[in-house]
Parts: structure tokens; C-alpha cells; sequence
């Protein structure tokens, strides 16, 4: 890295709605099954005694006591059309949430990560238009921990397996079909907080091999081997095979990032056995990451410098190689005090691969952490994207749209 000013010159975007939620939004994500509709998860912390401001997420290395602390948070569903932005549900809850996602082998299901060591399934009706119901809790951590990250297995057709990460450091992987999990496993991971988590897999369509990526404060990428072992547990239905995983020993790997690893966003689908990782940082990066193979360390095959700390990655549209073209990937970054971002992250016909910003959203006054979108659809395909983005301190939710074309 030179530390170089951001090559952005992009023009910022204007918003479309603009609303002040009642507690900090911490994380947001549109529901697959239901393009129409997100959830919002808040997280609060009640500031201590003269304090003058609610914590923020990366603040709380040294305040980890949380039952000594009061934390609180909430669920929101909106639906969002081209005419309106409507508050469908909101749930109450009497601890923070720091991460959700769905899952997309069943409608209407996704899990949150909680203040309390803990990870809840939750569901709505398949109209998408609430309520929000929590159907199951998993005791993952102790309650002293905050569990910050969450990962469904979409690798393989293990639908129902989720990676949850700590701010202990921790790494746990279990099977949320069984209440208590019975395929649960866990790992030391990071010296500080884990704060993300990434499967990929390896080998052949038939014969693929899961793996586990985090990213932790301590500045470290690490890729956690896995192997499969067959469990069979059962339900009031009957007995039900699934599987179990074992955590191999770990490769670490310390240089590539100068500050706390944020963000892993795996640029799938593999390409002739290659697999590549973008990644987000404190340092203000992303970058394009051959990863680690075997005992060798990642390649840093491109990288840009966004002006802020790179909180979230999504993917938003992806282009195949076409006739001697490279693949085309458009993210969205939560660049925290930079706003959000979309990119475009390409591979050219000779093999290299290049990072530009083509939109950016600077009207939040505080930090985002959360941002997701999905695109716009014209006659001719992929018009642009709608963004829904917020801000933590100023409880700020944008929408906007870009008219980024294919």
C-alpha cells in the first residue's frame, strides 16, 4: 500500500427516502424469497455513567462485560416499492443484534446473532409481510461473548449448517435443524474479535470439500479446513441424516492486512479451480486475494483504497466470461465513515484484475455498518440497483438507486 488519496471519481447519489429509525441499525438484508421486503437489526448499548453517545460496534474491545451492561435491540421488517417505504413489523428485543441472514433454500428463514453468546432462527409469513417470529434459540457462546458474524453453508447442500464467530475470538458450526444442535463444534480461532466469516469449498462438483474463512481484529485472514463426518440425529418426524464437521488446523496469515480483517467476500462461482476472495479492512481497503493454498500465503492480485474502513461486502450482479471477457462482479461496500460504495471488480482478458468505484452514497453522517441492495430490472436485463443504507450514531436509513447498466 502507497497511502494514496482514493481513486474515486465517482458522483455522489442523492436518496429517495430518508428515515430515522428508533435505535442504532447495526445490520440489514433483503429477503430473497421477497425482493420487496429487508429486515433491520439494531443494536443499543446504554452509555455509562457520563458517557455521551451509544457505544459503537468496533468499540467494545475493552467493555466486554455484557452482564453488567444494558443492551437492547430490535427486528425490522419494511416493505419497500417505488412509491413507498412502509414499517410492516418491529420487534422488541432485550439484547443487541450484530448480524443477520437468510437463508435461500427456505423461504422466509433467517438467523440473527445476538449480545448474549447466542444465535435465534427467525421466520415470517410467506407474503413476506410479517410477523417476525423466533422459532429457536442456540446457546452458542457463553453469555458473556457477543456473537458478530454469521455464515450459512451455501457450498454444499448442507442448508440448514451456520458458522457463527465471537468476540472472544471463537469460531462454532452447527446444525440449526436440531434444537439443542446436535453437530455442534467449535474452535479458538482469533486472539481478538472474529468479526467475519466465509465458506468456500474446494475440489470437484461431486466430490467438493468444505472450508471456512475468518477474519479477525488481530489483523489475521485465516482458512479453516474441514472435514465431514456423518451424524444422524432425530425429530419428532423420524430419524434424519446430517452431517458433522471437524475443524483441521488452521493457516494464518498476518501480512496481507495492516489493521483488523472486516469483511471476506468470496467472488464465487470458481473459475476453472481458481478460487478468489475479496476482502475489507480498518486499513480502508479492499482487496483482490488469491487465497491461501496449501501452505503458501495469498496473492494480492489487485487492491484500492476506499476512503474508509470496509465494514460489509455484498455482492450485488455477476457477469460470466463471455467471449475472451473476464468475470464482472458489482459490490456494494459499507465503507463506514466513507458511506457506502458500489464497485466494480473485474478480471480483463489478460488475466488481471482491476477494482473502480462506480457509485457512492456520502449523505449518512455516521458510521455505516449496514448496507444491502439488489438490482433494478429493465427490458434489457440489469438497469441499476436500489440500496437500502444506514448510519449507526444518527440511526439514519437511506434508500437510493444508481442506474449502473450492464
Amino acid at each position: 500500500m502507497d497511502g494514496s488519496d482514493t481513486a474515486d471519481d465517482a458522483p455522489p447519489i442523492s436518496s429517495d427516502y430518508s428515515i430515522i429509525l428508533d435505535l442504532p441499525p447495526s445490520c440489514v438484508e433483503f429477503s430473497p424469497s421477497h425482493p420487496d421486503c429487508f429486515v433491520v437489526g439494531t443494536y443499543y448499548l446504554k452509555p455509562e455513567s457520563g458517557a455521551s453517545h451509544t457505544t459503537s460496534i468496533q468499540q467494545e474491545d475493552d467493555q466486554i462485560e455484557p452482564p453488567a451492561q444494558d443492551r437492547r435491540g430490535s427486528l425490522m421488517l419494511f416493505n419497500l416499492t417505488d412509491e413507498r417505504l412502509a414499517l410492516r413489523h418491529n420487534v422488541h428485543l432485550d439484547y443487541a443484534i450484530l448480524d443477520l441472514h437468510f437463508t435461500p433454500f427456505r423461504k422466509g428463514i433467517f438467523a440473527i446473532a445476538t449480545s448474549l453468546g447466542t444465535v435465534c432462527l427467525c421466520t415470517m409469513n410467506i407474503q413476506g409481510t410479517g410477523p417476525i417470529e423466533i422459532v429457536n434459540t442456540y446457546e452458542i457462546f457463553p453469555i458473556s461473548s457477543l456473537v458478530l458474524s454469521l455464515a450459512w453453508n451455501r457450498e454444499l447442500s448442507h442448508s440448514d449448517t451456520i458458522a457463527a464467530s465471537s468476540s472472544d475470538g471463537r469460531i462454532a458450526i452447527f446444525d440449526s435443524k436440531y434444537q439443542p444442535p446436535m453437530t455442534y463444534t467449535k474452535t479458538e480461532a482469533h486472539s481478538l474479535e472474529a468479526w467475519t466469516l466465509a465458506w468456500t469449498s474446494k475440489g470437484a462438483e461431486d466430490d467438493l470439500r468444505p472450508e471456512l474463512y475468518s477474519g479477525g481484529d488481530d489483523s489475521v485472514l485465516c482458512r479453516h479446513g474441514l472435514s465431514v463426518r456423518p451424524v444422524s440425529g432425530s425429530l419428532d418426524e423420524g430419524n434424519i441424516p446430517s452431517h458433522g464437521y471437524d475443524f483441521q488446523a488452521p493457516f494464518r496469515d498476518t501480512k496481507i492486512h495492516m489493521a483488523g480483517v472486516t469483511a471476506i467476500l468470496p467472488l464465487q462461482p470458481v473459475f476453472h479451480g481458481e478460487q478468489i476472495l475479496l476482502t475489507g479492512s480498518y486499513d480502508e481497503y479492499v482487496r483482490v486475494l488469491m487465497p491461501i493454498d496449501g501452505y503458501s500465503r495469498p496473492k494480492i492480485l489487485a487492491e484500492e483504497r476506499l476512503g474508509g474502513g470496509v465494514w460489509r461486502l455484498k455482492i450485488l450482479d455477476f457477469e460470466a466470461p463471455d467471449r475472451g471477457r473476464g468475470p464482472v462482479f458489482r459490490v456494494l461496500a459499507s465503507c463506514m465513515h466513507a458511506g457506502a460504495k458500489i464497485l466494480e471488480v473485474r478480471r480483463s482478458d489478460g488475466g488481471k484484475w482491476l477494482i473502480s468505484v462506480l457509485a457512492k452514497f456520502v449523505e449518512h453522517e455516521s458510521m455505516n455498518y449496514a448496507s444491502d441492495g439488489r438490482p433494478r430490472y429493465g427490458g434489457r436485463g440489469v438497469e441499476g440497483f436500489i440500496v437500502v443504507s444506514t448510519s449507526f450514531y444518527d440511526k439514519r436509513l437511506c434508500v437510493w438507486k444508481t442506474k449502473v447498466c450492464s
